[in-house]
């Protein structure tokens, strides 16, 4: 039985394995397909991060692969990025206004959810609602949005009309209606496409209600390619 694999995915038997002679071309076969199949696959192979930060070569677009944290990266011309980073985001809106849409409120990076938020997708947030994409690429957005009473009381449900969407470049690309007498709503999308470096976003929140009402907002981004 291995216990551990080389950097380059090789089987690496330690003192207490017996390596079995009538399995060790299978498992050898099997371990060199794994090399082959991972090389193909990425531009670099690194077994640590001093390695990949160490790399020169790369251009934009190389993807490389990171053994120790088993972490996929993507080269954007300026930095390695984590292919799979994701940021998550908090926000909060007191008396959204009958017949108006309003961005869901200031947004805060919940770190404590987020991975590597030092290799981020996201660089900047501003305005209400505001999200900006620092880089290029595909993206999986998942918006989540409940209702509340007016001043934060509770037991409010969604009254005559009511969705959440999201912006971008000034143009809505994605809308969902919330359910009468229900108190929350979702938008998903796992191929959101961002073709322009710095491009704003918007999730905004429509509501036609006898009062105002709040909303408490979740959004998690999570990079694809």
């Amino acid at each position: 039985m291995t216990t551990s694999t080389s950097p380059d995915g090789f089987i690496r038997w330690t003192t207490s394995d017996s390596a079995s002679l009538i399995n060790l071309s299978t498992q050898m076969g099997n371990a060199i397909q794994t090399v082959l199949d991972k090389h193909e696959r990425f531009d670099y192979v690194w077994p640590d991060e001093n390695a990949r930060q160490s790399e020169t070569s790369m251009v934009q677009g190389s993807r490389g692969y990171q053994v120790d944290t088993e972490s996929e990266y993507i080269f954007d011309n300026f930095a390695w990025q984590l292919r799979t980073a994701h940021t998550e985001y908090t926000a909060a809106h007191v008396n959204i206004p009958d017949g108006a849409v309003t961005g869901c409120g200031t947004l805060t990076l919940d770190a404590s959810q987020s991975t590597s938020t030092t290799q981020t997708s996201t660089t900047d947030i501003g305005g209400t609602g505001q999200i900006i994409f620092a880089n290029t690429g595909v993206y999986a957005y998942h918006a989540l949005a409940m209702v509340g009473g007016p001043n934060g009381t509770p037991g409010e449900v969604f009254g005559n009309r009511t969705f959440i969407e999201l912006a971008v470049g000034g143009n809505v690309i994605a809308r969902q209606n919330g359910v009468g007498n229900e108190t929350i709503m979702g938008l998903s999308l796992s191929n959101l496409r961002i073709t322009s470096p710095n491009q704003p976003t918007f999730t905004q929140i429509y509501q036609t209600s006898t009062v105002d009402q709040d909303f408490e907002t979740r959004i998690r981004i999570t990079r694809l390619s």
